[in-house]
C-alpha cells in the first residue's frame, strides 16, 4: 500500500445532479473555519481523467510497465496523489472541498488514490405537483448522501453504503 503524502489535506469530493443543491452545499461547507471550498465546480476531476487517458496511450510508459510494473505503477499513483495535493496548495486548512459531477464516474480511482475519501452526492427528489393545473412541475427537495465504503472492494454500490446525512 502506498502511503498518502504527509501533511496532505482531507478532500471532500462533492458530486450531484444538476440543480440539486451541490453548489449550495459547497458554499455552506466553505463557511466552516476549518474547511476550504471555492463554492463551485472544479476542473480537477476532468484533469485527472484526461491525465489517465493520455498516460494510457503513452507507449513509453506502457513499456516501463512491462519492464517493472510495480515501480512504474507506484510512480503513477504518487504522481496522481501529487496532483491532488498540489491542487489545493493555496490553503493550509485541513479539509478541502472539490465539486464535480465527474467524481462518481471515477469513484474507483478516487478510492485507490485516497483510501480514506469522503464523497457526498446531492440529488433532487420530486415530492408532489405544485398546482393541479401544472402536474408536470414538481417541487424538489434536496437530499445529500454521504458515500462510505466497507474495507472490501464491492463490485457495485450496496445500499448499506449509502447513509442519509442528518
Amino acid at each position: 500500500m502506498i502511503a498518502l503524502p504527509s501533511g496532505s489535506k482531507q478532500i471532500l469530493y462533492v458530486t450531484g445532479m444538476p440543480r440539486a443543491g451541490s453548489t449550495l452545499l459547497c458554499q455552506l461547507l466553505g463557511m466552516h473555519p476549518a474547511i476550504y471550498s471555492i463554492g463551485h465546480s472544479s476542473p480537477l476531476a476532468a484533469l485527472l481523467d484526461q491525465c489517465r487517458t493520455h498516460l494510457s496511450d503513452n507507449h513509453f510508459l506502457l513499456a516501463q510497465l512491462d519492464v517493472d510494473f510495480d515501480l512504474a505503477y507506484n510512480r503513477l499513483i504518487n504522481a496522481y496523489r501529487g496532483l491532488l495535493a498540489g491542487w489545493f496548495a493555496e490553503t493550509d486548512l485541513p479539509v478541502v472541498v472539490d465539486k464535480n459531477r465527474g467524481w462518481l464516474a471515477q469513484i474507483e480511482t478516487v478510492k485507490l488514490l485516497d483510501p480514506q475519501f469522503n464523497c457526498w452526492s446531492a440529488y433532487a427528489t420530486p415530492l408532489r405537483p405544485m398546482a393541479p393545473s401544472r402536474p408536470s412541475i414538481a417541487r424538489r427537495c434536496c437530499s445529500t448522501f454521504r458515500i462510505t465504503w466497507p474495507r472490501t472492494r464491492p463490485t457495485s454500490v450496496p445500499a448499506c453504503c449509502l447513509r442519509r446525512m442528518a
